[in-house]
């Protein structure tokens, strides 16, 4: 069915229908309760993030922590920040390091971490975990809007952030 809109041009525009939604289809942006049902999925998965890796907390640097964080006098100094987007990652380091490997906004947020932390190990391990417990929520969330939009099984998108963030029972606990 078309409808005719009269303009301010006093001209006549057909216009088609909306039809995105059906009189017979629900729109869950209108029901308030339908809008706030990923909440506690989401408080459940971050809460369960949290607890797997809470042990890290009182862990201490690990591996190239030693050199990334407690040798790097980049993290110590803001005025490094274009050094840091120029050079690569061991590039802090005497000597000759021929590396490609580019991680700028790691050393950025080693760089937050020390003003924010110092060189605590459970300020930079928090940081990490904040982190893993945001990744695993979007998870959730990005796997659930795909399955609403395919109108599948919505039930199959709770075993999803769990996956993501119960895989570090195989692993140590150490956040990287």
């Amino acid at each position: 069915m078309v409808k005719l809109v009269k303009s301010k041009s006093a001209c006549h525009k057909p216009v088609a229908p909306d039809k995105t939604h059906s009189a017979n289809e629900s729109n869950d942006s209108n029901d308030p309760a339908l809008r706030t049902t990923w909440l506690l999925p989401v408080l459940v998965i971050v809460l369960f993030s949290f607890s797997i890796y809470f042990t890290a907390l009182s862990g201490d640097f690990v591996y190239d922590d030693m050199d990334q964080i407690l040798k790097n006098p980049w993290i110590r100094d803001i005025r490094n920040i274009p050094t840091i987007f120029s050079e690569s990652v061991w590039s802090f380091q005497t000597g000759p390091i021929i590396s490609n490997y580019y991680r700028p906004l790691m050393h950025v947020l080693y760089m937050v971490n020390y003003y924010l932390f110092g060189l605590k190990p459970w300020g930079f391990h928090l940081v990490n975990i904040l982190f893993h417990c945001g990744v695993s929520a979007l998870v959730f969330l990005i796997i659930r809007s795909f399955l609403k939009e395919k109108r599948a099984s919505v039930p199959l998108v709770y075993l999803s952030a769990p996956y993501s963030s119960g895989h570090a029972f195989c692993r140590t606990s150490h956040p990287y």
